[in-house]
């Protein structure tokens, strides 16, 4: 029975990472131990270590390197051993490597150096890993990655004897766009193949360029981080082969075999890197194909391409070994027994360790290197800001040009408006003044009119007629 009831867990994740769903939350989840939130909303606290017979550190956490240094010595103090949760060679990272390339993670290095020495026992994935953790701490326990089946169910195989068209798949983050470029001409060597009968899926990566204009590629940008959440999503996909290449590195080699598992839940026949983690795991030709040269990839993909009785044969074989041997769910036990023999161990005395100078160097190359990136990213910023700056200049000069000619465009519409007033009121005057014109003449004609009536009633009177005798006698006598 296990003598742990409460873990702190102290992450800076605001959500459940693949590592963390796997490897923590689901396992305590299952053997019903009561998970207490370390961080939240960024912010730690020592509280949940009083109630805990354990404190878990994750891998994420000693980068805060301050306050690790605080939660590891409150728990001491109490007699509370510490465990840090570990899945990858943080510190056997490669020179290439992108989270040291392109971010400023080689300065959680000495951080992550110094928890690893501070804690009472690491629990890493494989005993490769286990090998390079074991020259920092005395207790580091394996507890391997297994597919998580509280989230990822099985998908039921669905038997064809399809050969065209395939879609082939590949999800995994942008860290492993190195990984995918090994496999760059094989692939455009199967596109060129199988012309127009080949498709390929591409989730959280960009695919190698080699495929572009040779057959239909997808590309899906990872749209959550939240482990269980990409379970449901990548479920929803269909395909027909899935591949995993990884470059033989160092760092590589200890990784988990967590790619041969959720391949094998979507139901997809998949060709792997011959080397550790799938070597050793899947087995050749039974629950996996395994390749290491392009040669050797062009190969093993042809041949689940060709033959759908490979394919069919290789995935009922590979889901009968993940129900048999790599369900989380029947191996929770193991969890329950590390944590007990930690915590009845209690707070180990630890001894100062000589560090490898090697390490130290390799160190220092990264930090150099992750100095220069930020280094790289400030001039660049530097120089940006400066552009702006200088755009923002040139608008306001544009601006204030603007706003001179909208003065002037002001004054000149207040100048034509004054004239229209003026040109208004010259029309009202001439309105008037036609208008008494027009009553001028109004009244002429009216009086004309008037005195052409009264002429011709003259005319045309009696009298007007009997003296015109004596007018004609008138004028001629005014002739003489």
């Amino acid at each position: 029975m296990s003598v742990v009831k409460k873990v702190a867990y102290y992450t800076y994740s605001p959500y459940p990472l693949a590592w963390e769903q796997i490897r923590v939350i689901s396992p305590l989840k299952i053997l019903g131990i009561e998970l207490i939130d370390g961080v939240c909303n960024g912010v730690v606290s020592l509280e949940p270590i009083n109630d805990a017979e354990l404190v878990i550190l994750e891998r994420n956490f000693p980068g805060g390197f301050s306050q690790s240094i605080k939660v590891i010595e409150a728990a001491h103090d109490l007699g509370k051993p510490v465990v840090m949760n570990l899945d990858d060679d943080l510190l056997g990272l490669d020179f290439d490597h992108p989270d040291l390339m392109n971010s400023s993670f080689a300065f959680e290095l000495v951080p992550i150096l110094f928890a690893l020495r501070a804690v009472d026992a690491v629990i890493v994935t494989t005993p490769l890993l286990q090998s390079a953790i074991a020259q920092h701490n005395d207790h580091v326990y394996v507890l391997p990655n297994y597919l998580d089946d509280t989230i990822w169910p099985i998908k039921k195989i669905k038997r064809t004897d399809r050969n065209f068209p395939l879609t082939l798949m590949y999800f995994g983050t942008q860290s492993h766009q190195l990984d995918i470029e090994i496999i760059s001409e094989p692939l455009k060597d199967l596109a060129l193949k199988y012309p127009g009968k080949l498709d390929f899926i591409f989730y959280g990566i960009n695919a190698p360029a080699s495929l572009k204009n040779l057959a239909k590629v997808s590309f899906y940008p990872s749209v959550t981080h939240e482990y269980s959440e990409f379970a449901k999503l990548i479920l929803e996909f269909d395909a027909d082969i899935a591949f995993a290449p990884l470059r033989d590195t160092v760092f590589n080699r200890n990784k988990s075999p967590l790619k041969y598992f959720e391949y094998t839940a979507l139901g997809l026949p998949a060709v792997y890197s011959d080397i550790p983690p799938y070597k050793g795991v899947v087995q050749e030709g039974k629950t996996g194909l395994m390749a290491c040269s392009s040669e050797e990839w062009q190969d093993r993909l042809t041949s689940l391409v060709e033959h759908p009785d490979l394919r069919n044969t290789i995935l009922e074989q590979a889901q009968d070994d993940i129900r048999q041997n790599h369900l989380l769910s029947t191996h929770v036990n193991d969890w329950c027994d590390v944590y007990t023999e930690v915590v009845k161990r209690g707070v180990v005395n630890q001894t100062d360790r000589v560090i490898n100078l090697k390490l130290l160097e390799k160190i220092g190359h990264f930090v150099e290197t992750a100095a220069n990136y930020e280094a790289r990213q400030n001039s660049m910023l530097k120089q940006e800001i400066g552009d702006k700056a200088q755009q923002n200049a040139l608008l306001k000069q544009e601006v204030d040009n603007q706003t001179q000619q909208n003065s002037m465009l002001k004054q000149e519409i207040g100048d034509k408006a004054q004239q229209n007033a003026l040109l208004k009121q010259e029309v009202d005057n001439q309105t008037q003044q036609n208008s008494i014109l027009k009553q001028d003449i109004d009244n002429l004609q009216s009086s004309l009119h008037e005195t052409v009536n009264e002429l011709v009633d003259n005319v045309t009177s009696t009298s007007w007629k009997i003296t015109r005798p004596m007018r004609k006698v008138m004028r001629k006598l005014r002739r003489r």
